[in-house]
């Protein structure tokens, strides 16, 4: 009974085995890069702005602090409100 178990376990395991360097092996032919786009002429068209540096990070981060002080009550309860469950909540009622 060990050894038939031994030997499923083998086989099982081989397959596996042999199953994931098939695999890793069948993307030898992608070709993803080389196809045609339908609204990009250039990808160089593209052009991403570098982050922002500290000195701007921190003004941001102080007219955000000073929006939240100046927070009333009315405001509170709308925040709480469209805050409830999840994205969709308030919308889907």
């Amino acid at each position: 009974m060990k050894s038939v178990l031994l030997i499923i376990t083998f086989t099982v395991t081989a397959m596996f085995a042999t199953a994931q360097t098939s695999i890793k092996n069948s993307n030898k032919g992608y070709d993803a890069a080389s196809w045609a786009t339908y609204f990009l002429d250039n990808a160089n068209d593209i052009t991403i702005a570098p982050p922002p540096g500290k000195v701007s990070s921190k003004t941001e981060l102080k007219n955000i602090k000073q929006a939240v002080a100046k927070t009333d009550e009315s405001k509170s309860k709308k925040i709480k409100y469209w805050d409830a469950g999840a994205p969709a909540y308030r919308w889907n009622q």
